[in-house]
């Protein structure tokens, strides 16, 4: 395959370098810059060798410049570039990255940095929850990048949500700006957020921060078990109130008491832990409540590296239409990962078909796309 072809696989990037492209595309999936490229690709040995050839191309191109800091450039193989230890390497991946990511400086934000907030459908604990009435929920992620803060970004998405559907559940932190929306969520806040305000004090008081944490870490095993057993949404909330229950009633019992007491001073940092734990308990233990209720926010924290990877490489955004783009990528490849799906070959199969895409978008999401795809080769193939 030639290596003008193969750009019509990326007719998004026409104005773009290939291989700044691929290596960017790459560089979302976890490989380093420098890495061969990997064989589990949907791609033919000549497809194979016309990438290779475009990131030597570029590799030649900024060996010639003169390298920052050794005054050297990496050589343009990609074997060497694999072992390449020097400093200049994450810069290389950023000059590389300009021709497709540059879309960023603060200046386009009118000189603020902009917020980046992420918004995640979660069913624990497998890629896909099945439904009583035969339906089934899918995890989803999608990603803001803008001057709105996450709370306005999630009153956008309920907006066009349907109005005879349940609250939702919102897992957050206790930021007052994750909940400056009009919109009715059943408010979580993240469990790991309050433990880390007791971890940050440990050096000053060990005795009483290890029972804080030794409670918490009853109450998590008792969730690794619920996920161990695959328990659905209701049996979990069971297993936790029978268990987990006591463990937090107590907690809170034991919370009061260091600060009715006065055995903590409300102004150390020990004090402040438990004030805010106090403070934002009865959205700490929906999950004693409410079936399906998460305990943290991890999966968004780290959800959330990915857009912060994505926004880095680019150089950051430089207007709301490439950052845009941006959020776009990252909430599909991600909501691809988090069904299984291998987000290089899903992404392909939308370039490739981007006009079928546009046409019928509901039909080329992560979870139904390869369905879709062999639709379209049974009714392209002649009948026999």
């Amino acid at each position: 395959m030639p290596f003008s072809d193969f750009r019509g696989v990326f007719p998004l990037f026409q104005k773009h370098s290939l291989a700044a492209c691929i290596k960017a595309g790459l560089e979302l999936q976890g490989f380093e810059v420098g890495d061969p490229i990997p064989p589990q690709l949907p791609l033919d040995a000549a497809a194979r060798r016309a990438i290779g050839d475009a990131l030597t191309r570029v590799g030649a191109l900024y060996r010639r410049r003169r390298w920052p800091g050794n005054g050297v450039a990496p050589s343009s193989s990609i074997r060497s570039l694999s072992e390449y230890r020097g400093p200049p390497r994450r810069a290389w991946a950023r000059r590389a990255l300009r021709g497709v990511g540059r879309v960023g400086g603060a200046e386009g934000c009118g000189g603020a940095a902009p917020e980046v907030s992420i918004a995640a459908t979660c069913p624990p604990p497998t890629y896909q929850r099945r439904q009583p009435g035969g339906s089934v929920l899918y995890r989803t992620l999608a990603a803001f990048t803008g001057r709105q803060h996450a709370g306005e970004n999630l009153a956008a998405i309920l907006a066009q949500r349907a109005a005879d559907l349940a609250p939702p559940i919102q897992m957050c932190d206790a930021l007052p700006t994750n909940t400056a929306g009009d919109f009715d969520t059943l408010l979580a806040n993240c469990l790991a957020h309050a433990r880390r305000r007791f971890v940050d004090v440990v050096d000053h008081f060990p005795a009483e921060v290890r029972h804080v944490l030794e409670t918490l870490r009853e109450v998590y095993r008792t969730d690794a078990r619920a996920r161990e057993r695959a328990l659905s949404p209701e049996e979990r909330l069971h297993l936790h109130q029978t268990t987990s229950g006591p463990l937090m009633t107590g907690l809170e019992t034991w919370l009061h008491q260091q600060l009715d007491d006065h055995l903590v001073e409300p102004n150390s940092g020990l004090g402040a832990a438990i004030a805010y734990m106090l403070e934002h308990w009865a959205p700490l233990t929906l999950f004693l409540r409410v079936a399906g209720a998460p305990l943290d926010n991890n999966v968004c924290e780290r959800a959330l590296k990915k857009a912060i990877l994505h926004r880095k490489n680019a150089l950051f955004y430089k207007t709301p239409a490439g950052a845009r783009v941006g959020d776009v990528f990252i909430s599909l490849i991600h909501t691809a990962e988090l069904n299984g799906i291998p987000p290089f070959a899903y992404l392909v199969a939308l370039q490739r078909h981007h006009q079928d895409v546009a046409l019928a978008p509901s039909e080329w999401l992560p979870w139904n796309y390869e369905a879709t795809l062999t639709d379209l080769r049974a009714r392209a193939s002649p009948s026999r």
